[in-house]
């Protein structure tokens, strides 16, 4: 029987060892993209916010799809860029860099 960790996972822990190691991969300058995926109610907003907070050190981006916005060609997209986009500073260009 699996034991439940101080997060409130039970028998995650192969899950939470993969998110580890992808975030100190990226850490260490590897670029990385994990995929969680499964049926509803198995847990995967958990092992997000478990990887969000593992992840401080990083500037993170969320969206939520809008069941009302589906028909809308990159709606997701722009949910996640726009923020970005405002910031100003992440578009210096080297010589401009202190």
């Amino acid at each position: 029987m699996a034991t439940q960790s101080r997060q409130g996972f039970r028998g995650r822990l192969g899950e939470r060892e993969m998110l580890d190691r992808v975030l100190q991969n990226v850490r260490g300058g590897q670029s990385a993209v994990l995929v969680i995926r499964g049926e509803a109610g198995v847990g995967k907003t958990a092992l997000l916010r478990y990887a969000a907070a593992q992840a401080s050190d990083f500037r993170l981006a969320q969206i939520a799809g809008v069941e009302s916005e589906m028909e809308l060609p990159f709606a997701g997209l722009h949910q996640l860029c726009a923020p970005v986009l405002r910031d100003s500073t992440l578009f210096r260009s080297p010589s401009s860099a202190p």
